[in-house]
């Protein structure tokens, strides 16, 4: 057996004998759990917020004069997104 896996498992049924720290390995990986959905929220939020404003850009842009090419080339929008703004 590999001793990287020979160390976790140990370290595993050390773990699964005693109660309170099973308990608080439970409630280490809830917290990591939940701190990881915290995140990936807060990261699609984020990107959210990024499109709206580039959105945004874009209608300036157009309201500026700027052709459906020039507006593309600045904000990575394609020319049927620009015409639906």
């Amino acid at each position: 057996m590999d001793e990287g896996i020979a160390k976790a498992q140990a370290i595993m049924d050390r773990i699964t004998r005693d109660e309170k720290l099973l308990h608080a390995y439970e409630m280490y990986e809830m917290t990591l759990s939940d701190e990881t959905s915290r995140l990936n929220g807060a990261r699609e939020e984020g990107r959210q917020e990024g499109e709206e404003r580039i959105r945004e850009v874009a209608k300036n842009f157009k309201a500026m004069g700027l052709s459906a090419e020039q507006i593309a080339a600045a904000t990575g929008l394609s020319p049927d997104e620009i015409a639906r703004l």
